[in-house]
Parts: C-alpha cells; structure tokens; sequence
C-alpha cells in the first residue's frame, strides 16, 4: 500500500492549522496564492474595490480548502 505524502504538516496536537509544505506542490499552491493577490492589487482593486475584495476572499477560500485536502489531517488534543 502506498503511503499519502501529505503537502503541508499539521503544526500542533489540536491545532486546526498547518506549517510550511513540505513538498514542491505546496510551495506551489502558496505562491499560486502570492500571485493571484498581487496582481489583484495591482489591476483590480484600480478598477473596482469589491473586485479585489472577491478575488482575495477566494483565493483565502481556495488557500484553507487546499490545505484541508493536501495537510495533514488534524491531530486529537488529548491522545
């Protein structure tokens, strides 16, 4: 059986966050993420705040929901 190689580990025991990846696909997805917000700062939030706003709000979305498929999953606070 093969085991899951996980993207991002989880930091602490009970914790709902996660560290740095720890493969090149998570470095990836973070800097997907970079760049997506930068560029909306750049050429959308000129044109139309709210655009920035919707566009920030769902990469955050994306970001969490990647680590929630991708980290490893959360560890019970008291084994």
């Amino acid at each position: 059986m093969e085991e899951k190689v996980y993207w991002f580990k989880s930091l602490n025991k009970g914790s709902w966050s996660w560290g740095l990846p720890l493969v090149w696909q998570g470095w990836v997805a973070w800097l997907l993420f970079g760049i997506v917000n930068f560029v909306s700062l750049i050429y959308v939030e000129p044109l139309n705040e709210i655009w920035h706003w919707i566009v920030f709000g769902t990469s955050i979305f994306l970001i969490i929901l990647v680590h929630f498929i991708k980290g490893e999953p959360p560890k019970n606070r008291f084994t």
